[in-house]
């Protein structure tokens, strides 16, 4: 299994992403990650590819050490929150958009995950 996300532009999407801190968890991983630099108006599976804001039941769930700081990371490297940071007795999360209008959601977990009623 792989997973991959397309990018018009690989260097602003890698900064977005890999400017938080901890993209060596993803490197390290048993599944391969791919950004493709892909340029809006190509063609992928039939349709024009886009990067205006889209959603998907499948996202990133990036588990953070210190939320704050690495929601600061990704709003500088161009990420934008939608809504407001959801904080609970089991997690904090904030869900945000990259440049290019991927979802993507920072979580904290303050307790064991998944398991504490969350």
């Amino acid at each position: 299994m792989t997973w991959s996300t397309g990018s018009p532009s690989i260097p602003r999407h890698s900064a977005c992403i890999c400017n938080v801190g901890y993209v060596a968890e993803l490197g390290g991983a048993a599944v391969p990650v791919y950004l493709l630099q892909k340029a809006a108006g190509s063609e992928t599976a039939g349709q024009v590819r886009h990067y205006r804001q889209h959603w998907t039941p499948i996202h990133l769930d990036l588990v953070v050490d210190d939320l704050d700081a690495a929601l600061a990371r990704v709003l500088a490297a161009g990420a934008t929150l939608e809504g407001t940071v959801q904080r609970s007795a089991f997690r904090e999360l904030a869900t945000v958009r990259d440049p290019f209008g991927h979802g993507l959601c920072l979580l904290r977990f303050l307790s064991e995950p998944y398991r504490d009623g969350e």
